[in-house]
């Protein structure tokens, strides 16, 4: 039987099981943390019952008789869908097995956490057959059906074929809206069963892997006859993607053939790689095709566009669709990879050589996107330069220029950093090497190659120092920003939103008219006390900064930095403005700026650790009782999150070497004036009393607001929120912790049997008088400390 033949007989419905590696996708990883994280919110949903989502419950409940019907009979057809393809898969079981496996754990994993959820929930079994009226259909979460309906298909998806795949997600969604129609469930209970049944499966797919879907060479080879170039002997290249199939083959009129096979993952690798950089770099010339065909095309354009340059770059032979499954690049590639060559087989002038094909491609204003040893084949009549999949016409001037500095990487790691500097000079020229030092950074090599090398960073300032000083630059442009986002923003972006949730949470029921009268019919003269008291707390925050530092500083300008560092607060997130602004002032006494940094540290983890001695004193007192539910807010799931926060710092410390290597010299500082510290009785003594009484001094001024509304807590409970709530808003990056302070103080007011709405007047008035009123003579403060010369 012919080839041909042979693609033509193989199943339309499963791909084919030759040559399928299984991998496992960092896709997996990423789906089962955003479902969890979805299936946590639907929970939340459901069980808070919010009207618009019962509105949407009652709109679908209310429906013909007819459309009733219909709708039980489109639910009974997606699960008889879904057992068809079970049943399509136990037919093949000898080449299917794996796939009956993961379809039998995902199924198992499913109706396991269905049953853990639903008596969780709801205190019942799940309803699996509503058809057989064994029992009255009552809402639950999650819908039994859509989790199994989810799991099923998720589970199976790798072994089917994209139309197939396709219809199943039409499946999941039309199990989901004929599951809150039929009022099983609400529609957070819909969606957290696709939740749970995508996760279950994520999981199975993540420890077994999935099959690459790989197109089979039989079809590869059938393509290419109907493209117009027949060929033979298709083989497997050593090198291989995630999606792309990478083959090899002859041709009676082409010689070597370089086949590129854009399989059903082709689309997903390229589409997310793409996107990943358009949203994580500034300037990026990504084109985020949506097909595996644009794909192609998008590739063999930019490579004939290359080859106009008169660049050595492999012809395109033909591009287009080879069958449903398929589509195909192919080009005559013939030569060694440079990578695989040894250094000694490659002479200087052919490195230059290279050089100069870059710069022409550069000069049509196009770019490579993944220009590196691998893109590269040396061949009798000099080299090519392929695979510009990542590439882009209309390119910008960073594109072009983070090119030139993934193959300066790549090449140092071949033949060290001199040769490869060397060889740029000489076939690019000086002038344009100066102009790429200042994108000579990590982020403009890419992963791939940037993994090649144990330490990257290292290789990098390798080269911007062989540049600057072959070229001898004395003074040299500042980097490029070459980051749109950096991970820090992230950081603080996803942290701010929990925080705006958490404040509207406890703020969405209080009645702020009655706030209003609350603050209106407060006694004043207690305020006005509360107000004196909250300024007296610069003395020993003055006093512990001297303290940490340990040199005769005056008082009178520290006890003025304090309030200074009030108003830059409002600029600056969290302990970081502090830090940085008593920097400033220590360098006039001769600390240097890195010392001071770690002695303004000290002064914050002596305040750290006074708050949480507190809080536990609290906690172990019975002073404070968190539980699993404080009002509205779960303190359980809060105390939960952080403990599993600082389990995978610790794990990330133990497994990431890199991280070690960063943080190891600051905190054996840091730990080193910790020890200077405690070595001085005085100044350890002094460092601790002067961080306590700064906390005692608030929750005097707390005590006395509260007393001001007619409301009377103990001193200590005064202390204790005082101190969460300095402690919580420090954690959240928002500046000066506005909003959240308030939120956390309103929170632990309540807990000590505080009326809300009193609550809620007292932390306003209280951040009043002891941030935003000291923020506002704080400028005045810091341009004192500006006129004289302190800062």
């Amino acid at each position: 039987m012919s080839r041909k033949a042979e693609s033509r007989r193989r199943s339309r419905y499963l791909i084919s099981t030759e040559e399928q590696p299984r991998v496992r996708r960092a896709t997996d990883v990423t789906a089962v943390v955003i479902w969890l994280l979805v299936l946590f919110w639907m929970w939340r949903l459901y069980s808070r019952v919010e009207s618009p989502e019962v509105a949407i419950a009652d709109l679908l409940a209310v429906i013909p008789s007819w459309l009733s019907g219909v709708l039980s009979a489109v639910y009974a057809v997606c699960l008889l869908y879904v057992l068809g393809l079970i049943v399509a898969v136990l037919f093949q079981w000898k080449t299917r097995l794996d796939a009956i496996r993961d379809m039998f754990l995902a199924m198992l994993g499913t109706s396991l956490l269905l049953v853990l959820l639903v008596r969780l929930v709801d205190g019942e079994w799940p309803l699996m057959l509503p058809e057989l009226g064994l029992a009255d259909p009552v809402p639950q979460f999650p819908i039994t059906r859509v989790a199994m309906v989810t799991a099923l298909l998720v589970a199976i998806a790798p072994h089917l074929t994209r139309p197939l795949r396709r219809l199943g997600w039409a499946v999941i969604l039309l199990t989901a809206t004929a599951g809150v129609a039929l009022g099983l469930g609400l529609p957070s209970s819909a969606i957290g069963g696709i939740a749970l049944g995508w996760t279950s499966a994520a999981i199975v797919l993540l420890i077994f892997g999935s099959p690459r879907g790989y197109p089979n060479t039989a079809s590869i080879e059938a393509a290419m006859e109907g493209l117009g170039v027949p060929v033979s002997g298709v083989r497997l290249d050593d090198d291989q993607s995630w999606g792309v199939r990478r083959l090899i083959a002859d041709s009676p009129d082409r010689g070597r053939v370089e086949i590129k096979a854009y399989g059903r993952d082709a689309t997903d690798s390229q589409w997310a790689a793409r996107t990943w950089r358009y949203i994580w770099y500034r300037d990026s010339d990504e084109t985020l095709t949506v097909s595996r065909m644009q794909s192609v095309e998008h590739e063999a354009l930019v490579t004939m566009m290359a080859e106009r340059t008169g660049a050595s770059v492999p012809h395109v032979l033909a591009a287009g669709l080879g069958g449903d499954d398929v589509a195909i690049l192919a080009v005559d590639r013939s030569g060694e990879r440079l990578s695989d060559l040894s250094p000694e087989a490659i002479t200087d002038e052919q490195l230059a050589g290279i050089w100069r094909s870059v710069a022409a491609i550069h000069a049509g204003v196009i770019s490579h996107g993944s220009l590196n040893a691998d893109s590269i084949t040396i061949t009798e009549q000099g080299h090519q330069i392929g695979d510009f999949g990542f590439g882009g016409l209309a390119a910008s001037e960073a594109s072009r220029a983070t090119d030139l500095v993934e193959l300066l990487f790549s090449f140092s790691l071949l033949y060290g950093t001199d040769r490869a500097v060397a060889s740029a000079r000489a076939g690019l020229g000086d002038d344009a090497l100066h102009n790429v030092l200042p994108y000579v950074q990590v982020p403009a090599v890419s992963r791939t190659t940037k993994n090649l090398a144990d330490k990257p960073k290292e290789v990098v300032k390798e080269i911007h120092d062989a540049i600057a000083e072959g070229l001898q630059i004395e003074e040299e442009e500042p980097p490029v920003e070459l980051r749109r986002v950096q991970p820090r923003n992230l950081v603080m972006t996803g942290l701010s939103l929990f925080a705006a949730y958490f404040l509207i949470s406890q703020l969405s029921d209080i009645d702020f008219v009655a706030v209003w009268d609350e603050i209106q019919n407060a006694n004043w003269f207690w305020i006005v006390a509360a107000f004196i008291v909250g300024q007296l707390v610069f003395v020993p925050e003055a006093t512990g900064m001297l303290a940490a530092v340990g040199l005769p500083i005056p008082l009178w300008p520290s006890v003025i930095l304090q309030s200074a560092i009030k108003f830059i607060s409002l600029a600056v997130p969290s302990a970081a403005g502090r830090i940085g602004m008593q920097a400033a002032f220590l360098r006039k006494y001769g600390v240097e700026f890195s010392a001071s940094v770690l002695q303004g540290s000290v002064d914050s983890i002596s305040g750290l650790l006074v708050e949480i001695s507190i809080l536990l004193i609290a906690l172990i007192t019975g002073s404070l009782d968190f539980g699993f539910s404080t009002g509205e807010t779960e303190w359980g799931i809060i105390l939960l999150v952080i403990v599993v926060v600082g389990l995978a710092a610790f794990f990330l410390l133990r497994r990431v070497k890199r991280l070690r290597d960063w943080l190891s010299p600051i905190v054996g500082e840091a730990v080193a004036i910790f020890g200077g510290v405690l070595k001085d009785a005085n100044r350890a003594l002094g460092l601790l009393a002067s961080n306590l009484g700064s906390r005692l001094l608030l929750a005097v001024s707390l005590w006395m607001i509260l007393q001001s509304l007619g409301v009377s807590i103990g001193l200590f409970s005064a202390l204790v929120c005082v101190v969460a709530a300095a402690l919580l808003a420090g954690i959240v990056p928002i500046p000066g912790g506005i909003g959240v302070a308030e939120a956390v103080l309103t929170a632990f007011l309540v807990t000590f049997g505080v009326d809300e709405t009193t609550a809620f007047a007292a932390a306003v008035v209280y951040r009043v008088v002891t941030f935003y009123i000291p923020s506002g003579y704080g400028w005045f403060s810091m341009n004192w400390l500006d006129k004289n010369g302190y800062i």
